[in-house]
């Protein structure tokens, strides 16, 4: 026969692996987000990089364009120094060493092919006036004021091509530079939405990542309490079937197992501390009679008057037990024959008055074993008194025989 599914237990099953399923899903969509947003991010960073870098490329070649302006007036100053003073010094062809690193800068710095053409024209306008101050300097001895005086616009026609043809590329590059400008800004616009968007989404995220993490905990909390709430039930429920299972389902006193773990105790109580130890036995005289006259139910009865009238008149440390059909157990602790016999005596005689209250002719027989030094047998101490019953019965019923043992 196969166990029963819990219900409970199944609910709660498939409880946590929805909650699994839909974290997994939760986790995975957020992931999948982050790594678009992540990849998305990471080329707009790397385009506005590049713009970055075109921007800076551009403004070099215009701060290299300026400088190059910068030379060709100086080529223009030794030229006028040449013509006005003769002085072939003038033309040191030093002058046009740094003229020839810009152009070759220029070269290097930019890619588009009419700046590369025009960079070819600045070239070979450089060697042409290179050419003619070579010449002017061989010259030089030969050549009156007014001679030198006629070369200069020979040599300024160079210079002004070149300022042309510098201005035509920076005019270029200004135009490039304020497009690249633009390209750049719009991508760094580009860059900070998405970061906008990925610091919301991370917050988003993370709220919705707390929101679950403190539902989750609550559930938990929940369930504990429950668990907790069950177990202690449960341990009540235990507590119970040990009383229950120590206690006498007719009339609530200990059975004999609850009697016996008492005595126990006792025993040893009496053999450290030498004090006495009283165990009474009772039964109730022809009480087979009374079920067969009356029937069951009277006799249960009598059983039940009988405990609660011996469980209401005894001490707190007193045990009263019914150790099985119509006979009952009693231990008084530390007390002597003197103090059994009275007190056993007041209880045989408020049983008697109880019994007479409800009309029912019933007696009893009582054995009393007053132990000094108890033995170890509990069954013992048990039968001891059983059969002082006995010998209280034999003596007519309704009495009680006392014993007083080393």
């Amino acid at each position: 026969m196969g166990v029963p599914a819990n219900p409970e237990f199944m609910d709660r099953s498939k409880t946590i692996w929805r909650w699994a399923f839909e974290a997994a899903l939760g986790f995975g969509v957020a992931l999948l987000t982050l790594g678009v947003i992540g990849i998305v991010s990471y080329r707009e960073t790397r385009n506005l990089i590049a713009a970055e870098d075109r921007v800076n490329r551009t403004h070099e070649v215009l701060e290299e364009i300026q400088a190059t302006l910068v030379d060709v007036s100086e080529g223009e100053r030794a030229e006028h120094v040449f013509a006005d003073t003769g002085n072939v010094g003038a033309l040191d062809g030093a002058i046009l060493a740094p003229l020839q690193q810009h152009v070759e800068h220029l070269r290097a710095l930019t890619a588009d092919d009419r700046q590369e053409l025009r960079v070819a024209q600045l070239q070979g306008l450089l060697e042409g006036k290179k050419r003619q101050w070579r010449q002017a300097g061989q010259d030089s001895r030969s050549l009156e004021k007014a001679n030198r005086t006629g070369l200069i616009p020979a040599l300024g026609v160079g210079s002004g091509r070149m300022r042309e043809v510098l201005g035509q590329m920076s005019e270029e590059e200004t135009q490039l530079l304020k497009t690249r400008t633009q390209t750049s800004e719009t991508g760094a616009v580009r860059v900070v939405r998405i970061i906008l968007v990925l610091v919301v989404f991370t917050f988003i995220f993370l709220g919705l990542t707390f929101r679950a993490i403190v539902k989750d905990i609550r559930r938990r909390s929940q369930q504990e309490a429950a668990l907790q709430q069950l177990q202690e039930q449960l341990r009540k429920a235990l507590d119970k079937e040990k009383e229950l299972a120590r206690l006498d389902t007719l009339t609530g006193l200990a059975n004999r197992r609850a009697f016996y773990e008492a005595l126990e105790k006792e025993r040893a109580r009496t053999h450290r501390y030498g004090r006495p130890l009283t165990v009474a036995y009772l039964d109730v005289d022809d009480f087979k009679r009374v079920n067969d006259s009356q029937g069951h139910a009277i006799g249960d009865m009598v059983l039940v008057t009988v405990a609660q009238t011996l469980r209401d008149n005894l001490r707190v440390n007193d045990v009263v037990a019914r150790l099985g059909g119509d006979e009952f157990a009693i231990l008084l602790p530390e007390t002597d024959v003197v103090a059994a016999e009275s007190v056993v005596r007041k209880l045989q005689d408020l049983l008697a008055s109880e019994m007479e209250a409800y009309g029912w002719h019933i007696t009893f027989s009582i054995g009393v074993a007053n132990f000094l030094d108890p033995p170890d047998s509990l069954e013992t101490m048990i039968r001891t008194a059983d059969e002082l019953m006995y010998t209280a019965k034999a003596a007519g019923k309704n009495n009680l025989s006392l014993a007083v043992l080393g």
